[in-house]
């Protein structure tokens, strides 16, 4: 019989990360398929640095982290880390053509990572 299990986890605390990622290891081992789907989204009119930077420690930095954290943990060959969005993150809802762009076409993950933390 299954049993479903959980464990608290803040993606945005780089200690939480670890202490989950070490909770699985310990539990089970390894990970088939990590299923990223955290994320926050702010309603109404009020955007500006403070709620862009905590979106961006939340749904990229954060995520990032727990991918990196269990990388170690998914199976090979055959491991899955899937990634749920949203369509609030789609480049065209950046109103700032020139911000847009940088986001639009990053050479590599260091770059997305400098971009966010400018933003931050």
């Amino acid at each position: 019989a299954s049993v479903l299990q959980y464990h608290q986890l803040d993606v945005t605390d780089s200690s939480s990360v670890q202490r989950f990622a070490d909770w699985v290891k310990q539990q089970h081992g390894k990970v088939d398929i990590l299923i990223n789907n955290a994320g926050i989204a702010y309603k109404g009119n009020v955007f500006g640095a403070e709620e862009a930077a905590t979106t961006i420690a939340t749904n990229f930095l954060g995520t990032k982290a727990v991918c990196e954290a269990l990388e170690p943990l998914i199976t090979k060959p055959g491991g899955r880390i899937v990634n749920v969005t949203s369509g609030a993150g789609l480049l065209q809802n950046i109103p700032d053509e020139d911000l847009r762009s940088k986001f639009d076409n990053p050479k590599s993950v260091e770059e997305l990572v400098s971009l966010g933390q400018q933003v931050c």
